[in-house]
Protein backbone atom coordinates (compact mmCIF):
# COMPACT_ATOMS: atom_id res chain seq x y z
CA UNK A 1 0.00 0.00 0.00
CA UNK A 2 1.24 3.49 -0.73
CA UNK A 3 2.16 5.79 2.20
CA UNK A 4 -0.70 8.16 1.44
CA UNK A 5 -3.33 5.52 2.17
CA UNK A 6 -1.58 4.55 5.45
CA UNK A 7 -1.92 8.18 6.60
CA UNK A 8 -5.57 8.18 5.63
CA UNK A 9 -6.18 4.95 7.55
CA UNK A 10 -4.41 6.36 10.59
CA UNK A 11 -6.56 9.52 10.47
CA UNK A 12 -9.73 7.49 10.12
CA UNK A 13 -8.73 5.34 13.10
CA UNK A 14 -8.07 8.45 15.21
CA UNK A 15 -11.40 10.01 14.25
CA UNK A 16 -13.32 6.82 15.02
CA UNK A 17 -11.55 6.50 18.37
CA UNK A 18 -12.46 10.09 19.32
CA UNK A 19 -16.09 9.55 18.34
CA UNK A 20 -16.25 6.45 20.52
CA UNK A 21 -14.78 8.36 23.48
CA UNK A 22 -17.37 11.12 23.04
CA UNK A 23 -20.21 8.60 23.09
CA UNK A 24 -18.89 6.94 26.25
CA UNK A 25 -18.57 10.17 28.22
CA UNK A 26 -21.23 10.73 30.83
CA UNK A 27 -22.95 14.04 31.17
CA UNK A 28 -21.62 15.81 34.25
CA UNK A 29 -24.20 17.11 36.67
CA UNK A 30 -23.06 20.00 38.83
CA UNK A 31 -25.93 19.76 41.26
CA UNK A 32 -28.51 17.06 41.69
CA UNK A 33 -32.18 17.90 41.29
CA UNK A 34 -33.05 17.00 44.88
CA UNK A 35 -30.37 19.39 46.15
CA UNK A 36 -31.79 22.23 44.07
CA UNK A 37 -35.00 21.94 46.06
CA UNK A 38 -33.16 21.99 49.39
CA UNK A 39 -34.30 25.53 50.25
CA UNK A 40 -37.94 24.62 49.72
CA UNK A 41 -38.11 21.17 51.27
CA UNK A 42 -34.89 20.65 53.23
CA UNK A 43 -34.97 20.04 56.94
CA UNK A 44 -32.85 23.08 57.77
CA UNK A 45 -34.97 25.57 55.89
CA UNK A 46 -38.29 24.21 57.09
CA UNK A 47 -37.47 23.17 60.64
CA UNK A 48 -34.78 25.50 62.00
CA UNK A 49 -36.97 28.62 62.01
CA UNK A 50 -39.73 26.78 63.85
CA UNK A 51 -37.28 25.43 66.41
CA UNK A 52 -35.76 28.87 66.96
CA UNK A 53 -39.12 30.18 68.14
CA UNK A 54 -39.39 27.63 70.97
CA UNK A 55 -36.44 27.18 73.29
CA UNK A 56 -37.66 23.84 74.67
CA UNK A 57 -38.13 22.34 71.20
CA UNK A 58 -34.73 23.63 70.17
CA UNK A 59 -33.15 22.05 73.24
CA UNK A 60 -34.88 18.70 72.67
CA UNK A 61 -33.77 18.62 69.03
CA UNK A 62 -30.12 19.68 69.50
CA UNK A 63 -29.52 18.83 73.17
CA UNK A 64 -28.23 22.36 73.74
CA UNK A 65 -29.67 25.83 74.18
CA UNK A 66 -29.76 28.37 71.38
CA UNK A 67 -27.09 30.39 73.18
CA UNK A 68 -24.78 27.36 73.27
CA UNK A 69 -25.51 26.66 69.60
CA UNK A 70 -24.55 30.18 68.53
CA UNK A 71 -21.44 30.23 70.75
CA UNK A 72 -20.29 26.98 69.14
CA UNK A 73 -21.13 28.33 65.69
CA UNK A 74 -19.10 31.50 66.28
CA UNK A 75 -16.07 29.39 67.25
CA UNK A 76 -16.07 27.16 64.16
CA UNK A 77 -17.81 29.28 61.52
CA UNK A 78 -14.65 30.52 59.79
CA UNK A 79 -13.24 27.01 59.45
CA UNK A 80 -16.36 25.44 57.93
CA UNK A 81 -17.57 28.27 55.68
CA UNK A 82 -17.13 27.83 51.92
CA UNK A 83 -17.59 30.33 49.11
CA UNK A 84 -20.44 30.26 46.63
CA UNK A 85 -19.51 29.56 43.01
CA UNK A 86 -21.29 30.44 39.78
CA UNK A 87 -22.31 26.78 39.53
CA UNK A 88 -23.74 26.18 43.00
CA UNK A 89 -24.47 27.81 46.30
CA UNK A 90 -22.49 26.56 49.28
CA UNK A 91 -24.07 25.15 52.42
CA UNK A 92 -24.08 27.70 55.23
CA UNK A 93 -22.04 27.14 58.38
CA UNK A 94 -25.21 27.18 60.46
CA UNK A 95 -26.77 24.45 58.33
CA UNK A 96 -23.59 22.33 58.50
CA UNK A 97 -23.50 22.62 62.28
CA UNK A 98 -27.17 21.72 62.57
CA UNK A 99 -26.72 18.58 60.48
CA UNK A 100 -23.61 17.60 62.42
CA UNK A 101 -25.29 17.98 65.79
CA UNK A 102 -28.42 16.18 64.74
Amino acid sequence: MPKCSNKKLALIAIILDEEEENRNRRKRIWIREMLRKRKQFGEYHTLFNDLSEEETSFYKYFRMSQDQFYILLSKIERQITKQNTPFRESISAKEKLMVCLR
